[in-house]
């Protein structure tokens, strides 16, 4: 790796590599990434002219925090989005939904 190409450590245990992939690929047409591991995770990074370091690193870290945000809510909640796409494509009279749905929503609560 060249010595003045820009690296962003991440903490393996502060932040999840689906969430760090799925930044990186929202970045992927203004910054080229790659991510690599030797017991930690890191991202290597092409800055255009316009883009300082400081800024893009806040941009992405962002970009993490948001995507570990919905996938927390995607394990939260991910039934209750099932159940209702199911019932889009069934008939109203299904008794059993209130059913389901009161179960998934105590399953979910901390």
């Amino acid at each position: 790796m060249p010595h003045d190409t820009p690296l962003l450590r991440l903490d393996r245990n502060t932040h999840s590599l689906v969430a760090i992939r799925r930044a990186l690929h929202d970045f992927a047409a203004t910054a080229p990434m790659d991510v690599a591991s030797d017991g930690s995770r890191y991202a290597i990074f092409s800055l255009t002219e316009s883009q300082t370091p400081e800024h893009f690193c806040k941009e992405l870290l962002d970009c993490i925090i948001e995507h570990e945000i919905r996938l927390d809510l995607e394990k939260k909640y991910g039934a209750i989005r099932q159940i209702i796409v199911e019932q889009a494509i069934r008939p109203v009279d299904d008794d059993a939904l209130a059913e389901k749905i009161s179960a998934s929503l105590a399953d979910s609560e901390p």
